[in-house]
């Protein structure tokens, strides 16, 4: 009998275990709407250069976790993108990530208020920064 017993707390706590996934519900959140580029970052020079407003480079994020990225009038990309917080990246530092479908691309990502940088995940990465339009 207790070797049955045994087995059953063993087989209960294999199968009531598992990995939970991290809520990005508040991330997304944050991330939806429209984002327009205000400055590039060059990686190895670190030079930061400012892009003026109304210059048409815009992301669109939805709440669906579809995007639209957008060069003045023309869409050059569309479809979903996914958020995973909290994950190890090239440096050994922790960060999110935003990886988006149609580019195939995955970027590290910065948000901060009105405040969005998307950077890639290598040593002497160009990184973009975005402002959240009203």
């Amino acid at each position: 009998m207790k070797k049955y017993l045994s087995l059953l707390i063993i087989a209960l706590c294999f199968f009531s275990c598992k990995k939970e996934s991290p809520d990005t519900t508040a991330l997304n959140a944050s991330l939806a709407g429209k984002w327009e580029l205000s400055s590039t970052s060059a990686g190895t020079s670190g030079q930061i250069l400012t892009v003026q407003p109304g210059n048409g480079n815009i992301y669109q994020f939805n709440g669906d976790g579809s995007y639209a990225r957008y060069a003045g009038s023309l869409k050059e990309d569309s479809g979903t993108y996914t958020v995973q917080e909290n994950v190890q990246n090239v440096f050994g530092s922790k960060g999110d990530i935003i990886t988006f479908s149609g580019t195939k691309s995955t970027f590290v990502l910065k948000l901060s208020g009105d405040s969005m940088v998307l950077t890639g995940d290598y040593t002497n990465a160009i990184g973009s920064g975005y402002t959240k339009l009203p």
